[in-house]
């Protein structure tokens, strides 16, 4: 599954309640598996950055309805090599 095709299929929070008893369905032991060679390198895990993208998904998402920016990100992230590229859609502020 792709980041976009999982950022697509998160639903926003309804509620507080459903807030402060998140669980997270994307990020667990069984999808993660295959990338756990990946925690011998770098600073985080696998795991905790699946966290990271799995709640900021959720978050900009229940943030307001018609948000993108998190998405444009991780499509950047996907599409392009050059790091210029992708902080430039993480800084565009308005625009799209």
């Amino acid at each position: 599954m792709g980041l976009c095709t999982l950022y697509d299929q998160l639903k926003p929070f309804r509620c507080k309640g459903e807030q402060q008893n998140c669980k997270l369905t994307f990020t667990n032991p069984k999808n993660i598996e295959k990338f756990k060679e990946l925690n011998d390198y770098g600073q985080y895990s696998v795991e905790f950055i699946g966290n990271v993208i799995e709640l900021l998904s959720i978050e900009e998402k229940t943030g307001y309805a018609g948000a993108f920016m998190f998405k444009s990100v991780l499509t950047a992230l996907l599409e392009t090599e050059d790091i210029f590229s992708i902080v430039s859609t993480a800084t565009q502020i308005g625009r799209r």
